[in-house]
């Protein structure tokens, strides 16, 4: 079983059965040999030209016998924070499951339940970041309408922007000069509720050039 794409997972049968779930990128040539290295950072299409039997698992919904047995293997996680936008709502909720059953019966798991949580939530990765001492931008967690105003108090006057807690694709990123702009937002009809409720209140911080990679 090994996921590939946000929602699905693929089985591989190598050597060891080799299986995959989704959660977030990593370097794989630091922690795998070049060829599965290969495999995990390319996927479905590699495995096919190299002939290697895998089986999607789609879980985006489903069913789990918490009373069976998975198969022998390494399963790898690619469940993505934003699969919820993609009309896959539950499938992170659904994706912790099936990783706590593996990491109950001793499976080997790359990107398990902890990868999980982090993928979902800024807030969890922020601390994370700051744990090993990577600056992070000042950030306030809020949640409900009036506390994401009372979390932009605290910025005295200084740009902030606004993302949701739990997302992809710049959910819930706007840009603020003051906090009556952010008062007409949250109250507008543009607003959105992040899928989890928290909102992020973040110091903006001004790029040498305003462009993602």
């Amino acid at each position: 079983m090994c996921q590939y794409s946000s929602n699905h997972s693929f089985a591989f049968h190598h050597l060891t059965n080799f299986y995959l779930l989704s959660s977030c990128s990593v370097d794989f040539e630091l922690i795998f040999p070049p060829i599965i290295a290969v495999l995990l950072s390319e996927g479905a299409r590699r495995l096919e030209e190299l002939r290697v039997p895998y089986e999607e698992w789609h879980l985006a919904e489903g069913h789990l016998d918490l009373d069976g047995t998975p198969p022998e293997g390494i399963f790898y996680s690619r469940m993505g924070a934003s699969s919820h936008t993609r009309d896959h709502r539950y499938a992170a909720e659904y994706t912790s499951a099936v990783l706590a059953w593996l990491r109950r019966h001793g499976r080997v798991v790359v990107n398990g339940s902890r990868a999980l949580q982090l993928q979902g939530s800024k807030a969890l990765q922020y601390l994370s970041m700051q744990t090993v001492g990577i600056r992070t931008p000042k950030t306030v967690v809020a949640v409900g309408k009036e506390h994401i105003l009372e979390a932009a108090n605290k910025f005295c006057g200084s740009p902030f922007i606004t993302k949701h807690n739990r997302a992809g694709k710049g959910l819930g990123v706007q840009l603020f000069h003051d906090v009556g702009a952010l008062n007409a937002y949250v109250k507008g009809p543009d607003f959105k509720e992040p899928v989890d409720g928290i909102t992020l209140v973040q110091e903006y911080i001004q790029s040498p050039e305003s462009y993602i990679t």
